[in-house]
């Protein structure tokens, strides 16, 4: 029996999903810890249901899916290491079931359809591109108003270039202008005024947390820090309704310890006398069972995701590209963004996003639409759109806190 962490001390049974799980790509980070061992696990499969909701497929098909994403990964594993300088980006392509590696040296092209990917001939390296990107984030570091006119920017490895999203109808800064010194490996695209918000005023996610001005955010992931002191990672944004948070029953968690803005991620202390913390995902289903986080291994662009938030509960989608630089609509900036479909709502921040049973990232920001200014904001599939969300990925705030996973 287990005592789940977001509920009181009286036994409950676990239904602890087992993921169907991705072979996905080590991460450099501090090494996972394990958590105490519940009993009475039962293991189910990956959210095929969810998945199949979010992707618009039969579960046959998203099973189907599930195994090419696993081939995708490994050889996306085995090839990267090889191709050094001469790596132009990978991704995976659902219409084709097939991964796609990009080189610049096409003497390179022969090891990479022998591991079994496709292999596409680029000009550009995806550190050149990556050098790009910096400098963009550089400038709009220094002066947030150069980046305005645009809703974010991005490497695009399947097309071999960074693209900058202006906004239609509004005077842009000397972000890009500066990006089209860069001329073609610099792609500007027109988009809608449309720009994203963080998932705020209505915050809660995997499972609720409380700050004292009453906004709400979500848990994210249970982990250990220095000589093993119990925290929570969630989104930094969270912080701004002030500390300590409490839990959806009153009882205090933690101060925060860490609220890092620009790169959207927190961490706040855990008292473990009112909190029992674990490997564990909500499902927000009525028997209370969870998915089981077993590490952080980086899922392939292109490849499934799904997220757990008390708003929009479990959703999926797919993996678009990382690193983004996104400015909101409040005139702040968030780096280091990885963008996906998934719907993610007010009330959804900080919330886990997982692949695999791999801890993926924790829930920033999204695109969001309403019917007038009293009704709630939705994503944007509600609207026949592809939803637009943004996760800060765990990999990073594990390297920069050396803090570690609970696994299971």
């Amino acid at each position: 029996m287990r005592k789940p962490f977001r509920h009181s001390n009286s036994a409950r049974s676990l239904l602890a999903l087992l993921l169907a799980g991705l072979a996905l790509i080590p991460q450099p980070s501090a090494s996972a810890e394990p958590p105490p061992e519940p009993e009475g696990h039962e293991v189910r499969t990956a959210p095929i249901d969810e998945l199949s909701r979010g992707l618009g497929l039969d579960r046959a098909a998203v099973r189907r899916l599930l195994a090419d994403e696993e081939a995708a990964a490994a050889t996306q594993r085995r090839l990267v290491p090889r191709l050094g300088s001469s790596y132009g980006g990978s991704w995976y392509d659902r219409k084709t079931r097939r991964l796609t590696v990009a080189v610049t040296d096409p003497a390179l092209s022969r090891p990479v359809s022998e591991a079994g990917a496709r292999v596409k001939v680029v000009k550009h390296s995806r550190a050149t591109l990556a050098a790009v990107q910096t400098e963009l984030d550089d400038r709009a570091r220094r002066d947030p108003s150069a980046a305005a006119g645009l809703a974010g920017w991005h490497v695009d490895e399947p097309t071999n270039t960074v693209v900058v999203d202006a906004v239609e109808g509004r005077p842009a800064g000397a972000v890009l202008k500066a990006a089209r010194a860069h001329g073609a490996a610099v792609r500007v695209k027109s988009v809608a005024d449309d720009l994203p918000r963080l998932s705020a005023a209505y915050l809660d996610g995997g499972e609720t947390i409380i700050m004292p001005n009453l906004s709400t955010c979500s848990v994210g992931f249970n982990a250990r820090m220095y000589t093993n002191s119990p925290v929570m990672i969630t989104a930094g944004h969270c912080a701004d309704g002030g500390g300590p948070v409490v839990g959806f029953n009153g009882r205090g968690i933690g101060p925060w310890w860490f609220a890092d803005r620009t790169y959207d991620w927190g961490v706040t202390a855990v008292d473990t006398t009112q909190w029992e913390q674990g490997p564990w995902i909500s499902r927000h289903t009525p028997d209370d069972s969870v998915y089981l986080v077993h590490g952080s291994f980086q899922a392939p662009v292109g490849t499934s995701v799904c997220k757990s938030g008390i708003t929009t509960k479990v959703t999926c989608g797919i993996i678009r590209w990382r690193n983004e630089t996104v400015p909101l609509d409040n005139g702040k900036i968030l780096y280091g963004m990885t963008r996906n479909t998934t719907c993610q709502e007010p009330g959804d921040s900080g919330g886990p996003y997982f692949s695999g049973g791999q801890a993926q990232g924790v829930a920033t920001a999204a695109r969001y639409r309403r019917d007038n200014d009293h009704s709630p904001w939705l994503c944007l599939s509600k609207y026949g759109l592809e939803n637009v969300s943004w996760y800060q990925e765990i990999n990073y705030i594990l390297g920069y806190t050396g803090a570690r996973l609970l696994v299971d």
